[in-house]
């Protein structure tokens, strides 16, 4: 699930405050977060870019490597 303050917005929206957390707080599941609403935005450059930056934080992120996939 979305984090708290999240779920509910547009999804323009969800992805600016996932960016924003995710590079605050470095943590790869904002990463896979974000790259999953980059996903339904169509945004697909932007959400590879997420999904391997999740990698680098966590290598064995599961998530990101089925969005990757």
């Amino acid at each position: 699930p979305m984090p708290k303050g999240v779920a509910g917005l547009q999804p323009a929206r969800q992805a600016v405050e996932l960016r924003v957390r995710a590079m605050r707080t470095r943590d790869p599941e904002r990463f896979v977060e974000l790259g999953s609403v980059l996903q339904v935005l169509g945004d697909t450059t932007s959400a590879r870019f997420s999904y391997q930056s999740a990698l680098r934080f966590d290598p064995g992120d599961l998530g990101a490597q089925v969005g990757l996939a």
